[in-house]
């Protein structure tokens, strides 16, 4: 486990370059999406919204989930890429796009419509469905990144044989573990900034891009950690006999 650990911190700092792409895309897409929210709320009355409000929110969750699926999509095959190479292949960051955008917008946005649920429900007073999806936004967070990771290494997305694409995390889940920590750790530290920097707006925009920049490199750490694993995966089953299931 400590090798793990080990290996997947000597993979990142590898791979410096990648992770810094990667941070600097996410928050130009977080910043169009948080300037773009802070223009329309100064402007539109709470207590009047205006009819095109709802559709202005609905285009907004979709900029946030094409833009981190296409982050996540482009720099994470160039890190696999260079973490498994010669083994894993992918042609470059166009390949990555084309190949794993649908299954990373798919994961991003199950995570942005339930967030929203839960912030719709909690504005009409409807607390009892809050728990039910509450204990929901902790497995998307605990399980999307490990999932995403396995269908990339896959190669792409097939439903028919996602179950086998998806093994990593079963036959290999006291590895997983602290993965899912990992993402648990990042939805604690995503409630901590907003007890932090409570509004979006003037220079807390540019105090949430920051502290994004840190949840974004740990990221990218818990993706090769995972990476890590599918390889490993991979090994222990091609010496096994298959069996997924030898820790």
């Amino acid at each position: 486990m400590l090798s793990l650990w080990s290996d997947s911190s000597k993979r990142f700092r590898e791979n410096s370059a990648y992770v810094t792409g990667y941070v600097a895309c996410s928050a130009v897409v977080a910043a169009v999406y948080r300037i773009a929210n802070a223009a329309v709320a100064a402007d539109v009355d709470k207590a009047a919204p205006p009819p095109w409000i709802a559709a202005f929110r609905l285009a907004s969750l979709l900029w946030l989930a094409v833009g981190a699926s296409l982050c996540a999509a482009a720099f994470f095959s160039m890190i696999g890429r260079r973490v498994d190479r010669p083994l894993w292949k992918c042609a470059g960051w166009q390949d990555g796009v084309r190949r794993f955008f649908l299954p990373w917008f798919i994961i991003n946005l199950c995570q942005l419509m339930v967030i929203d649920m839960m912030l719709k429900l909690g504005e009409a007073g409807m607390q009892s469905a809050l728990p039910s999806l509450f204990m929901l936004d902790l497995a998307l967070q605990a399980f999307c990144l490990p999932v995403g990771v396995c269908i990339m290494y896959w190669g792409r997305l097939d439903w028919g044989q996602l179950p086998s694409a998806l093994e990593p995390i079963y036959g290999q889940f006291l590895l997983t573990i602290p993965v899912l920590f990992i993402g648990l750790g990042q939805w604690i530290l995503i409630d901590l900034r907003s007890a932090m920097i409570p509004t979006d707006t003037g220079l807390d925009i540019l105090w949430m891009g920051l502290y994004d920049a840190v949840l974004d490199c740990i990221t990218c750490f818990a993706f090769i950690m995972m990476w890590r694993v599918c390889m490993l995966h991979r090994d222990r089953s091609m010496e096994g006999g298959g069996n997924p299931f030898d820790f």
